[in-house]
């Protein structure tokens, strides 16, 4: 008998009433996160009695709280009295040592012991504030490299033009109270000026000789009016060496010969050059001899694709050999190494030192030990089998020394989350550390914060940027990586629900950019679509792909998006994705075309990758990052900009047209994440929402007003704090993650849980009563109606046997399940909403 059962009524949500002040707390029951990252070290050195200085970007070395700059032991423990005094609240650029053990701190604005000075502050041995210091104003401009004297005097060099309102061009010397050195600012007069082709003095290198004359190089055409460029040599009192005569090559193409580092060979004092090709005759390392001339026994051809002025990038050991950084990763030059080399006195490869690809990252300070070590810090986040790593002791063959282990760490951020059906909580993100346990940018929790110790595998080598969860329980992730539980899978990796590595699943892809995976989306059969910047997979290049569930692209699905809206000229970009329950897909990003065609950076698909011509959103030329489909048919677009102001929410028809009955009442927003609640408000996730008024997470009515009352301006601290992702656990309860380190005043990093009335956990009963399937019996084809704004995930047939034998994701709450193949008989329907599943029994015939 055919009869139309309408299995579940439909329910209204019946709270029509809040408070007045819609109260978010920090949820206590939740357990605390800590989530890090390796820091960032800018500068590191050895004192003479084995301890180090480092400073950098950092909030934690070894676990225990240091802030921009510490001390540590030589075995690498934490010198917790001196870190302990110093107080560092902000990243420190530099770090110096004088003779007397007082140090040097640097940077544009210097923040230790409780104050605050401008570029530069002079700590004690023991890290407290020395009183007889003071900088006044400080450097104009950025400060580039330091040189100290042996009298305690410093010099500076940089992008400055005065210190302290004093007239230096690019270059200071300090007295030791911080006052300038008048008579040195004198001698220089005028100093290092620009010439016609209109670039600015950078001043990029400055030592000292034994002597005390000071060889000064950077980007200048002329010095005093000498016609002096790019190097010259000063005596001790700041006047002009005119024996010093460096053989530099100048031309009227290129007027203007760059030095970008210098170091003295401790064996003769001669000068080791690191400078453009224009100004070196096609070399780029030159050693010189005290006259100026060219040392002929020394030869190099290495040219490094990139430099960096900073005299902490090159440095000369006590057998004359140097070592170099550059931002090259793999270049034929150095013979596969990356990020750092060795060279011989003569000039050629060491290829004893055989960095080869151990390093992630660049190399921001070198400084060779006393024990003939070499000490390197810097961006890196591994090296060889080292992980989670940022200062490492390197021997003469550039291996890693196994017991100088310190653990130097910064807040890590979470990018995505997803809530499994069993209250499990995925996070991928740029994280090494949780509560203290080695992570691999990826990890689960349970329902209530504690990590989930049977989730196992080392997780992503690099950032992970979008988790997607499919109805079997595999995870897909996407990100920078190369690999994924150690083995090889580049830019997008699927996992076992445990964590393990899935075997059947393999990309190949290389990125063309810098841009990481920035969406991910599964179509009804299965296959994914990945958005971002320009990647090849299996030889197909472009900003969106479609993988099949073994990982290879489909050669068929090409979306031809061109043309950035700011650029036109630039690479496309995807930033989101949205998949309908037909498989068509809206795509969100900066691009201009769509197969030659101009058009909005919105555009629905088919799921062959054609365009959907029944949707045109008339946007003109801004970038869309955020879109999310609505359950009829609307869709919402988020942090776009609309009538001249940006960081909005609008809402699109389901032809494209802006919806004038939703109020734009956002700008100047940064917003990372849409949410759509059960009773139809809308989360946002960002920083400084609503101008900053609203805080880092805001709610929306259903027709685009702020939900009044509703605010996280003092509990998420928006100058601080960046919410990528947001989700809503069955119970009410809010989880926030992005990069924050307190919530409400209580430390909190990463990940938190929150409580607000504002948000309706939605009952199995509701869940039941808004789902609905017809006709029963079923032939061909069942009709689904499912509750939107309780998020349905997947929709299951289980045959009697309980084996799942139909599985697809819900993309939009109407849905068409096919049935063809399927033997007549009693089915299972299972619904996977946040809140829990919805079960009901269909008949097939």
């Amino acid at each position: 008998m055919k009869k139309l059962i309408r299995l579940l009524v439909a329910l209204s949500v019946g709270l029509t009433h809040y408070p007045a002040a819609l109260a978010q707390t920090l949820d206590p029951s939740f357990a605390p996160v800590n989530v890090q990252r390796p820091g960032v070290v800018t500068d590191a050195l050895e004192q003479p009695d084995g301890k180090y200085l480092v400073s950098g970007t950092f909030s934690q070395i070894n676990g225990t709280a240091a802030t921009g700059l510490a001390r540590l032991n030589a075995d690498g423990t934490l010198d917790a009295a001196f870190t302990a005094a110093a107080a560092g609240r902000a990243r420190i650029e530099k770090v110096r040592l004088l003779p007397n053990g007082q140090v040097l701190a640097f940077a544009y604005a210097v923040l230790v012991g409780g104050r605050t000075f401008n570029t530069v502050a002079k700590l004690n041995a023991d890290g407290t504030v020395a009183a007889d210091f003071n900088v006044g104003t400080g450097a104009s401009a950025f400060i580039r490299s330091v040189a100290v004297q042996p009298d305690g005097k410093f010099l500076l060099a940089g992008d400055f033009y005065q210190f302290n309102g004093v007239k230096s061009p690019g270059l200071v010397r300090l007295n030791a109270n911080g006052s300038v050195d008048q008579a040195f600012s004198t001698a220089l007069g005028n100093g290092f000026v620009s010439g016609p082709a209109g670039l600015s003095v950078n001043m990029g290198a400055v030592v000292v000789q034994p002597d005390g004359k000071i060889v000064v190089g950077g980007r200048f055409e002329n010095y005093q009016g000498t016609g002096r460029a790019g190097l010259v040599r000063l005596l001790a009192d700041g006047s002009l060496d005119t024996s010093f005569n460096p053989v530099l090559r100048t031309n009227t193409t290129f007027p203007n010969p760059i030095i970008y580092a210098l170091a003295l060979d401790p064996r003769t004092n001669n000068i080791v050059v690191r400078g453009n090709r224009y100004a070196l005759n096609t070399r780029e390392f030159v050693r010189l001899l005290p006259s100026g001339q060219l040392d002929n026994t020394f030869t190099s051809n290495i040219l490094p694709e990139c430099s960096t002025s900073e005299n902490e990038t090159l440095v000369v050991d006590g057998q004359g050999r140097i070592t170099y950084q550059s931002c090259f990763a793999g270049t034929a030059a150095v013979s596969g190494n990356d990020y750092l080399f060795r060279m011989l006195p003569s000039g050629q490869l060491d290829t004893q030192f055989a960095v080869q690809r151990q390093l992630d990252g660049r190399v921001a300070s070198l400084r060779a030990l006393a024990d003939g070590n070499i000490l390197i810090g810097g961006e890196f986040q591994r090296y060889g089998t080292l992980r989670n790593v940022c200062l490492v002791r390197l021997n003469d063959q550039a291996q890693a020394s196994a017991t100088f282990r310190p653990v130097i760490t910064q807040p890590g951020t979470i990018n995505a989350l997803k809530v499994q059906p069993d209250g499990k909580i995925l996070a991928g993100g740029n994280f090494s550390l949780i509560n203290g346990q080695s992570m691999g940018n990826l990890a689960r929790f349970n329902a209530d914060g504690t990590l989930d110790a049977g989730f196992r595998g080392t997780g992503a080598n690099a950032e992970v940027t979008q988790v997607l969860l499919q109805a079997d329980g595999r995870i897909v992730v996407g990100g920078p990586f190369t690999a994924v539980d150690d083995r090889a899978c580049a830019l997008v990796g699927r996992l076992l629900p445990d964590g393990s590595a899935d075997a059947s699943f393999t990309t190949t892809a290389s990125a063309t950019t810098n841009e990481p995976v920035l969406a991910l989306a599964q179509l009804p059969d299965g296959s994914l679509l990945v958005g971002g910047g320009p990647a090849t997979f299996n030889n197909i290049t472009g900003p969106l792909h479609r993988l099949s569930t073994a990982g290879v692209a489909f050669s068929s699905y090409n979306t031809a998006l061109a043309g950035g809206p700011t650029f036109p000229g630039s690479s496309p970009i995807v930033y989101d994705l949205a998949v309908l329950a037909d498989g068509r897909h809206y795509v969100a990003g900066s691009f201009r075309q769509f197969a030659g065609v101009t058009t909005s950076a919105l555009v629905r698909l088919n799921a062959t990758g054609s365009r959907d011509n029944t949707f045109s959103a008339t946007l003109g030329e801004i970038p869309v990052p955020r879109v999310e489909p609505l359950p009829q048919g609307q869709v919402l677009i988020g942090d776009v900009q609309i009538n001249g102001e940006g960081g909005r929410v609008a809402r699109l028809g389901n032809s494209g047209a802006l919806d004038p009955f939703f109020a734009l009442t956002l700008s100047n927003t940064a917003i990372k994440a849409l949410h759509l609640l059960p009773n139809g408000r809308i989360l946002l996730g960002g920083s400084r929402i609503g101008r900053g008024a609203l805080g880092p997470v805001a709610m929306l009515e259903a027709t685009g007003s702020p939900v009044a009352g509703f605010s996280t301006q003092n509990l998420l601290t928006p100058y601080e704090t960046y919410v990528n992702t947001l989700a809503v656990q069955p119970d009410g309860a809010l989880l926030v993650a992005g990069t924050f380190t307190q919530v409400g005043g209580t430390a909190r990093s990463g990940l938190a849980r929150l409580t607000s009335p504002a948000i309706l956990a939605v009952g199995s009963q509701q869940l039941a009563a808004t789902t609905q399937a017809w006709p029963v019996p079923a032939h061909g084809t069942l009709h689904l109606s499912l509750d939107a704004a309780a998020q349905p995930r997947t929709v299951q047939l289980l045959d009697a046997l309980g084996r799942a034998v139909l599985t697809q994701p819900v993309t939009r709450p109407q849905m068409l399940l096919p049935l063809a193949g399927l033997r007549a008989g009693v089915y299972l329907l299972r619904v996977e909403y946040d809140a829990g599943p919805v079960t009901r029994r269909v008949v097939v015939e």
